[in-house]
């Protein structure tokens, strides 16, 4: 999805008016009547997207992919004059959240069509700000889908620790298996430490001159989650090795706030663990000593 333009003025011959998308609110007596004018000149009405509330782009998003007939066209383009400008960055966003494929281990890869949004709605600041958006938040979403054998807990925190080596003000923890035990981080432990792939604990520490305000990032990086003794079922465990989804939404965040240079202090911690079946793995109702001292039955 690197062929994404969002736009807030034409020029002739910018869009190509066949592929055209119009996506529009009817808040108005007067939107309606200008759509109804419109539909009569735009052969692509039956394309069109009526967005009345967020939860219409929920839905919209959740389904864009179904639609086959919008990969077969060479750009699409989603004209967002006549949708209300309250929606327009969350239906952009959610728009490309819903489009949004891995395809870094696709050998044959699926041509994409090029992707613009014209919306006279917003500013340059604005188009600046969604495109950063998008940019982190992309960076989250690839490596929630990296799988299991290739992003095991080490090559995770190394992946991470790797993208704020050269950041200003950025300390860096990766604590190892051996670290976690010395520390008394018993808990992750317990749901890790009985894996090949031992656990590791990565700690962020953004901490720029005369900051006033200190905030925390917690996410949980569960690289596979089996569900250990307690087994998912084949269905379930399909999808266990986004179950690190919690870290990389961490991850992308703490960067943006690092790139954006913020005046706060950010601290970001994230256990990454393999939950998988060994001889040795924790099982249900075991109890288990945490770091705080409170005794926890699992």
């Amino acid at each position: 999805m690197d062929d994404i333009t969002i736009i807030n003025s034409i020029r002739e011959g910018v869009i190509n008016h066949k592929s055209e998308i119009i996506v529009s609110s009817m808040s108005s007596k007067a939107t309606r009547a200008t759509r109804a004018t419109r539909a009569t000149k735009v052969a692509a009405t039956k394309s069109d997207i009526q967005i009345n509330n967020f939860l219409d782009i929920l839905l919209k998003s959740m389904s864009i992919k179904e639609n086959q007939s919008l990969y077969r066209k060479e750009q699409l383009v989603f004209n967002l004059q006549r949708l209300n400008k309250v929606f327009v960055k969350g239906f952009i966003y959610r728009m490309l959240q819903g489009l949004y494929v891995f395809t870094k281990y696709q050998r044959i890869k699926k041509k994409q069509s090029g992707i613009l949004f014209y919306a006279p709605q917003l500013s340059k600041v604005d188009i600046d700000s969604l495109y950063s958006i998008l940019y982190y938040s992309n960076i989250s979403r690839n490596i929630v889908n990296e799988p299991a054998n290739i992003f095991t807990p080490e090559r995770m925190a190394d992946y991470a620790c790797k993208m704020f080596r050269d950041s200003k003000y950025v300390k860096i923890n990766n604590y190892n298996h051996k670290d976690i035990k010395r520390m008394g981080l018993r808990l992750i432990d317990a749901v890790g430490g009985s894996s090949r792939n031992k656990p590791h604990f990565v700690v962020f520490d953004y901490k720029p001159p005369k900051y006033k305000k200190t905030i925390c990032l917690v996410g949980k990086g569960v690289t596979i989650d089996t569900g250990g003794y307690s087994m998912k079922s084949g269905k379930g465990m399909e999808q266990m090795y986004m179950d690190k989804e919690g870290a990389s939404l961490s991850f992308g965040l703490f960067k943006y706030i690092v790139d954006s240079e913020s005046t706060h202090r950010v601290v970001c911690l994230c256990p990454l663990v393999e939950n998988i079946v060994t001889d040795n793995s924790m099982k249900p109702n075991d109890v288990i000593k945490a770091y705080n001292g409170r005794q926890w039955r699992l």
